[in-house]
């Protein structure tokens, strides 16, 4: 029988307020003679956002800094701890926003402290739901308003149900930490639900968004689903605030 280590002591992180308090503090406040600055957090779905962020929101006005990291997540911490490294990666730096884009590899069972619970199951929520509010705890001690990315629709039927079931876990937990979570499964079906590598854009072009693996997303396909995150900034951060 295989050992599980037990986990390290987790670093401290500032506790997380009330959703209503923490809606509060997070209105923008008036940013004088300098870019907003953004973080975006997350796995290999997070770097197409941050590209996506980088290309399509006004450099004047944001700066977008890439903190993410391919094949990571919240099922492995005794492989990496994607606060601790988020923590560490930021330094001693503040943030105006943070984007954060997980769950493409934690469609799997989690281990905590020498036990491991299936996918989903009651003890495998709690444990994700504390990281989850771990992560957005440190975000916010740097001052940070979070945003968070779903995920899209995916080709492999059983890997899809898996991504929407945790889709919904996502909406959930990140609601009661007055987290916005942005939907993107709706921008990523063809008309009739289904999953197609190739969608309309903005400007109804027939256009490839999606990579040969049915998972990730062309540069067309990053642009695509980013959009109404850079329509919510754009709306939550409007130009006034900036003068």
């Amino acid at each position: 029988m295989v050992e599980l280590r037990r986990q390290p002591p987790h670093p401290p992180v500032t506790p997380v307020a009330p959703a209503a308090q923490v809606i509060a503090a997070a209105t923008p406040a008036r940013i004088v003679g300098r870019p907003i600055v953004i973080g975006v957090f997350g796995d290999s779905f997070a770097q197409g956002i941050w590209y996506a962020l980088d290309h399509g929101l006004p450099p004047a006005r944001y700066k977008v800094i890439d903190f993410s990291r391919a094949a990571t997540g919240f099922t492995r911490p005794d492989v990496e701890d994607v606060t601790l490294d988020a923590q560490k990666a930021l330094g001693g730096r503040s943030i105006d926003i943070a984007v954060a884009d997980f769950g493409a590899n934690d469609t799997q069972g989690i281990r905590d402290q020498g036990k491991v619970y299936p996918l989903l199951t009651p003890g495998w929520r709690t444990v994700y739901a504390g990281r989850i509010g771990r992560f957005v705890a440190l975000l916010r001690s740097r001052g940070a308003r979070v945003y968070w990315v779903g995920l899209p629709k995916m080709r492999s039927a059983a890997y899809d149900e898996h991504v929407a079931d945790l889709m919904s876990f996502y909406a959930q937990t990140l609601g009661q930490l007055g987290v916005p979570l942005v939907s993107v499964r709706q921008l990523t079906v063809d008309r009739t639900g289904a999953f197609s590598p190739y969608l309309q854009d903005a400007a109804n072009r027939r256009v490839l968004m999606r990579t040969n693996d049915g998972i990730h997303m062309s540069m067309a396909g990053y642009g695509h689903i980013a959009q109404p995150l850079i329509d919510r900034l754009n709306a939550d951060y409007p130009a006034a605030l900036l003068h």
